[in-house]
């Protein structure tokens, strides 16, 4: 639908906001930029601290990210969507004693690259003053589109005319159910092997020039930066294809890994992953955790790195974690009985300790998921609070990649999975090209 543009307001008091306002924290959920709810994301955990929350929709997929050739379908409009909520929240959280001068964006997945993109965006300058992405930046290799989905879903549909004008007006009488039913089977691709089709463009105007370059120009919201992901993302990839297929996700065209900046034989780049991925062998179900990791690398830390050492070097103030805590309340990878063996949290377990949701099991007072529970929500809403995880989190520097793994206990240090991270470093090299991470 595009009538999405819907705000969940909690908060746990309006009786005393003249005088006691409160840290507000406001989520943007993932889903590809393609799909999503608010309403997968429940209070209850976030709202036994006195802060005030606000979830928030936005236009998603063909209606969100749609973008012309010609630039008359600017695109970006989920983004802008989120913009508007911001200001909406600005202009009126006071009513829910909310304080519009201590205001955190947070996301995961897709949320969390739009929260990047905030960060980066002139258009959201002054709307919040810190930032918390969950496994995902702008720099990631599924985040980055290209213009022209407009005309392909109008080719599709044999709705494409001469002009931009007639088409578009041809497609705003077209219902958006029978818009997305033409669109099912295209949408589900999430390619890091050629721009996505409903990913986020520079439009001259929400996104005004590439992220990395806006970085390195210091021209962006220079506000305190939370940031991190799972130890396992992978294990979504797995969970999809068992859910789709009833069998785990066995890798057979290596096309479908190479990145679209690294350009390399083709045989060289097989022989490269499966050494280092799957021990010289074949990719089977027998192997099918070293799948995790490889696909964790392509989707989620390829670009990772490099963004954060651009924004240490402008003296941004940077705490980074990995989330390793696996428990009941990883409750994506239960999903299926299969991956719930694996070890380590998938892409979306570390969420579920901030937010409840249908599949939240029963969680008894005392029990290892409670205290766990508590120590995430601990961490997050410290830097809600205070711009800071805890007192003994160091803080990412120019020269030194500190972090904090999140599991049954806080374990911090530096250059978090540093040989896989190389092993992609080397590669880009070996193609004269930037590094990766």
């Amino acid at each position: 639908e595009e009538d999405c543009l819907y705000l969940n307001v909690f908060t746990r008091n309006i009786e005393s906001c003249e005088t006691d306002l409160k840290p507000i924290v406001v989520f943007f959920h993932g889903g590809a930029f393609l799909e999503g709810s608010s309403s997968l994301y429940g209070p209850r955990f976030l709202m036994t601290e006195d802060i005030v929350l606000v979830t928030v929709n936005y236009r998603l997929g063909i209606f969100g990210f749609a973008s012309s050739k010609d630039g008359k379908v600017s695109g970006n409009f989920g983004l802008k969507d989120q913009n508007m909520a911001l200001r909406w929240i600005r202009k009126n959280i006071r009513k829910f004693c909310g304080d519009p001068e201590n205001v955190t964006i947070m996301g995961q997945s897709a949320g969390a690259a739009s929260v990047h993109f905030h960060v980066l965006s002139p258009m959201s300058r002054g709307l919040f003053s810190k930032a918390i992405s969950m496994s995902g930046f702008s720099e990631n290799l599924w985040v980055r589109g290209t213009r022209g989905s407009f005309e392909f879903v109008a080719n599709k549909m044999g709705l494409l005319k001469n002009t931009t004008e007639e088409t578009l007006s041809i497609l705003r009488e077209t219902s958006s159910r029978s818009i997305l039913q033409s669109l099912y089977t295209d949408s589900l691709n999430l390619p890091i092997h050629e721009p996505y089709l409903y990913g986020v463009i520079i439009d001259g105007e929400f996104v005004v020039d590439e992220p990395m370059d806006l970085i390195r120009s210091g021209k962006y919201n220079k506000v305190p930066y939370f940031f991190g992901y799972t130890n396992k993302e992978g294990i979504i990839y797995h969970v999809f294809n068992i859910l789709e297929t009833g069998k785990l996700l066995v890798l057979t065209d290596f096309k479908e890994m190479l990145p679209k900046d690294l350009d390399m034989d083709m045989n060289e780049f097989e022989d490269a992953i499966k050494s280092f991925y799957f021990n010289s062998e074949d990719p089977s179900e027998k192997n099918c955790e070293n799948f995790v990791d490889l696909a964790s690398d392509l989707w989620f830390r390829i670009g990772y790195e490099d963004v954060i050492k651009a924004h240490a070097k402008n003296g941004d103030m940077l705490y980074y974690y990995r989330f390793s805590a696996d428990s009941k309340m990883n409750t994506f990878k239960r999903l299926s009985n299969i991956t719930a063996a694996f070890t380590g949290a998938s892409h979306e377990d570390d969420v579920r300790y901030l937010f409840n949701s249908d599949l939240t099991p029963n969680i008894e007072a005392g029990s290892r998921e409670d205290v766990l529970i508590d120590k995430v929500i601990e961490f997050f809403v410290n830097f809600i609070k205070f711009g800071k995880p805890s007192d003994h989190w160091p803080r990412v520097t120019n020269d030194q990649m500190f972090f904090c793994d999140i599991g049954d206990n806080l374990i911090c240090g530096k250059n978090p999975d540093r040989d896989r991270l190389d092993f992609w470093n080397n590669l880009y090299k070996k193609q004269g090209l930037k590094k990766a991470l």
